[in-house]
């Protein structure tokens, strides 16, 4: 039987390679992430009031997965790297309820479908308007 420092030690070498995984997850989308900049942009254009995870995106080429935007997990747009806080220890600090929502969030074309759907709705309804002043 193993003793709890055994049991410790196996944890948080699971907890490591989940991490990894994660890390890994994010990278790998790397080229549908450098498309979030531009989308964010132009859903952000038609839009009444700013949306300031879009401006983060083209701005700062961030995307927030989880927290506050300036001190939680982020995506890093350029280079598809998952980071966060100052000490860049937000990953290692994730809990594990917190997982679901991450890789939810981490899901790159998930996040492009979504930005997609947010152009084609207004640009229907201006569309649609114009016919109606027609």
């Amino acid at each position: 039987m193993k003793n709890t420092e055994e049991y410790q030690a196996e944890i948080k070498q699971k907890r490591d390679e989940l991490i990894k995984l994660l890390l890994d997850y994010c990278q790998s989308q790397v080229v549908l992430w450098q498309q979030v900049p531009a989308l964010a942009k132009e859903a952000n254009l038609l839009k009444v009031n700013s949306v300031g995870c879009y401006v983060m995106a083209y701005e700062c080429y961030r995307w927030p997965v989880y927290r506050i935007f300036l001190h939680g997990l982020y995506v890093d747009l350029k280079t598809g790297e998952l980071g966060g806080g100052s000490d860049g220890g937000l990953v290692e600090n994730t809990k594990f309820n917190e997982i679901p929502l991450i890789l939810k969030k981490l899901n790159a074309e998930e996040v492009i479908a979504n930005l997609k759907e947010e152009i084609k709705v207004p640009l229907a309804d201006k569309k649609q308007k114009e016919q109606a002043n027609a």
